[in-house]
């Protein structure tokens, strides 16, 4: 695997059962997989402009799907949900940040590294669920949100009537605020303007949904890539 290309490999109880490449150009990146060979997409940045795309070679048309838009619109889709996040707290206003230790084993746990271009992806770590369990003083200690401002590694949340909140202090009297599935709904609008949701769904409804779910079954029962 050469510099301008990584692959990476999705693994589930240590067996690899899906597979991505990552293709560098000179104006941006494409993205394949074995499993969907005639489409892949292809994210660009020129003139101003990101411009991504879907290709599928068996097709005549030149791209069955694609769009361009500036920066500047990429920071307007985004601005109102974040304004959307903004609370103003009082100095005394206190949350639940990570202790060190339990910081640190996270970061390491989730730090995947490169070996010969390939990297692998535990399915199993990235579909786990957070636990927070205040009542652990090895996990967790309260602590004054502004004594967090301008440390952006500090991890720390509120519990906002029963629904947990990540916190980050902007300035000595307002924060953001959002939960883990506004974050999600955000990155998910995000890849989607960049055209990843419409290459799964497009590959998935090109290759066939259940002939894609049974190779990746048998894979996993096989333990085979």
């Amino acid at each position: 695997m050469t510099k301008d290309k990584k692959k990476i490999k999705i693994t589930a109880r240590g067996n690899v059962f899906a597979t991505a490449n990552l293709s560098f150009c000179k104006d941006g990146f494409v993205i394949s997989s074995e499993d969907f060979k005639d489409v892949h997409l292809t994210i660009m940045y020129k003139d101003g402009k990101f411009r991504p795309h879907l290709t599928d070679k068996t097709m005549d048309v030149e791209y069955p799907w694609g769009q361009q838009f500036t920066p500047e619109v990429l920071f307007n889709t985004i601005k109102p949900i974040v304004e959307r996040w903004k609370r103003e707290y009082h100095g005394n206003m206190k949350a639940w940040k990570m202790t060190e230790s339990l910081r640190q084993k996270i970061v390491t746990t989730m730090d995947f590294p490169e070996k010969n271009g390939e990297i692998e992806y535990p399915w199993e770590l990235l579909k786990a669920e957070f636990i927070f369990d205040p009542e652990n003083p090895e996990r967790w200690e309260r602590i004054k949100i502004r004594d967090i401002l301008d440390k952006p590694e500090e991890v720390a949340f509120v519990d906002d009537n029963g629904v947990l909140r990540r916190v980050i202090p902007l300035d000595r009297n307002k924060m953001l605020c959002f939960s883990d599935r506004q974050f999600n709904n955000l990155l998910i609008k995000v890849l989607e303007m960049f055209g990843l949701t419409q290459y799964i769904d497009y590959s998935l409804e090109r290759y066939g949904k259940d002939n894609i779910r049974k190779k990746l079954i048998s894979r996993l029962k096989e333990g085979a890539p």
